[in-house]
């Protein structure tokens, strides 16, 4: 098994909607304890920034982010835009839209952005400026809230185990990775709450079983490994 520990949050199980990582941070809520911290910086390698968003622990539910840049909501107070801009070193934008929930409704790593459709027409300039990749509209079986039913990194992601294989294509080639379908926390399909990756290693909710385990560590760690060269034929023609 690949670097995988779980933790819970105050007693939730839902990690993913309070905290947000990339490979050089993890924004965390005021009120995490040290030792969730830590598991999260050794699992991760990140160090673990204190935070809120919109005055709320919900930091998953606001914010989106990859390695290029961080999505906030419009009504992000400027004091945390300039905070978490100080703390991190990366670009952080206000997306222009009524919609807050900017976490629930984009999936990103390096190589594109899945986002949902009423997302993408508000602000897909934004969008793609501040993550330096090219958004594109998703959907995982009737569910179109992507960054709650989708969890990526650049190494693959993991969907809703009700994405068809149409939507799991399209996916792929909006990311560029390849992906699996799975739960978490018992039977929970919506991924993006129950998990939080980067390129290092993936934290999950403390009652995501064993076997759940395997899939995302199928999903999000799996390393493709080199072809085995073809071995000469050394016998001598007759």
């Amino acid at each position: 098994m690949s670097s995988i520990k779980n933790i819970s949050f105050h007693g939730s199980p839902y990690i993913g909607i309070f905290c947000l990582v990339t490979d050089k941070f993890a924004l965390v809520p005021l009120s995490m304890q040290k030792k969730e911290m830590q598991t999260i910086e050794e699992t991760l390698n990140v160090n673990a920034i204190k935070t809120t968003v919109c005055e709320s622990p919900l930091i998953g539910v606001f914010c989106a982010a990859n390695n290029n840049g961080i999505l906030l909501p419009s009504t992000v107070e400027e004091h945390e835009i300039q905070s978490i801009k100080k703390e991190t070193g990366f670009e952080a934008a206000k997306v222009p839209t009524r919609n807050t929930a900017i976490g629930n409704m984009i999936a990103a790593n390096d190589k594109g952005a899945v986002a949902h459709k009423f997302l993408l027409r508000d602000a897909k300039d934004t969008i793609e400026e501040t993550l330096d990749v090219e958004a594109k509209i998703a959907t995982t079986g009737e569910i179109d809230i992507v960054g709650s039913t989708i969890i990526a990194n650049n190494k693959g992601f993991l969907a809703h185990p009700e994405t068809s294989p149409d939507q799991m294509k399209t996916i792929e080639k909006i990311l560029k990775v390849k992906g699996e379908m799975g739960t978490a926390n018992c039977g929970d399909g919506f991924v993006g709450n129950s998990i939080i990756s980067n390129n290092h290693g993936v934290v999950v909710g403390k009652l995501t079983t064993g076997f759940e385990l395997v899939r995302i560590d199928d999903a999000l760690l799996f390393e493709e490994k080199p072809k085995a060269k073809k071995r000469q034929n050394s016998q001598k023609q007759v």
